[in-house]
């Protein structure tokens, strides 16, 4: 069975490894490095894994940010393995995530996703705020 858990700093090799992979696999996915995830785990609250029989499987990880004055959570990066998927672990990452800032005194929590997640996300209380487009531009 899979548990999910907050990361700890023996999941450090094996979390980059799996960011390296949602990178190849997600062309708009930025890949993290080390020190992202050093950083993450100074914080309680910012970084859960999904593991199976000692192996990580998935990932949600998040940052708290000052606007205007007022904090606020993002949860910024969230992925399971291709094999694992449809079982219904990014779903509990992300319970993990937004209970762990439930009741902490931070009133918001944002993201930004492709438009393809955005029904996913619904289901968890987000709503869109926002319109973001894009242009590529060429030489």
């Amino acid at each position: 069975m899979v548990s999910i858990r907050p990361a700890d700093k023996s999941d450090l090799s094996n979390l980059v490894a799996l960011d390296k992979k949602a990178h190849a696999e997600k062309r708009w996915w930025s890949a993290q490095g080390r020190r992202y995830f050093i950083k993450l785990m100074r914080r309680r609250g910012l970084l859960f894994v999904a593991e199976e029989h000692g192996s990580l499987v998935g990932y949600v990880s998040g940052d708290v940010q000052a606007v205007k004055g007022k904090r606020r959570v993002s949860l910024e990066n969230l992925f399971v393995e291709r094999g694992y998927r449809k079982k219904k672990i990014a779903k509990r990452l992300v319970n993990s995530f937004i209970s762990a800032w439930t009741g902490k005194g931070i009133k918001e929590m944002i993201l930004f996703c492709p438009p393809q997640l955005e029904g996913f996300y619904n289901r968890f209380g987000f709503k869109l705020t926002v319109i973001r487009m894009k242009r590529r531009l060429t030489a």
